[in-house]
């Protein structure tokens, strides 16, 4: 049996070439609020982002939508508080 190779996220792109968010943002004519959102897997590059984040990295546009898929994947879904909404205001209203 082969073991898979780690699979590489945005982020890990833009530290293995010593990039900053707002030097990766400088590139993409946006805010370093939209390369975070990216990387962090809340918000989906576009075609056209994803081609310039691959020439930028010396990679092809299969491997960088690779890495966004890999990035989506690894995205930590956030918590829900128990109970729903519906406890969270009779929390509120109790206390």
């Amino acid at each position: 049996m082969r073991l898979q190779e780690p699979r590489t996220t945005l982020r890990d792109y833009r530290v293995n070439f010593d990039l900053t968010l707002a030097a990766v943002a400088g590139h993409l004519h946006c805010d370093e609020r939209h390369i975070a959102a990216i990387e962090s897997g809340t918000t989906t590059p576009t075609t056209a982002e994803i081609s310039i984040l691959a020439d930028l990295y010396g990679v092809s546009v299969a491997t960088m939508t690779e890495a966004v898929d890999v990035t989506r994947m690894a995205r930590k879904p956030r918590k829900k508080p128990k109970g729903g909404r519906l406890a969270i205001i009779e929390r509120q209203s109790i206390s």
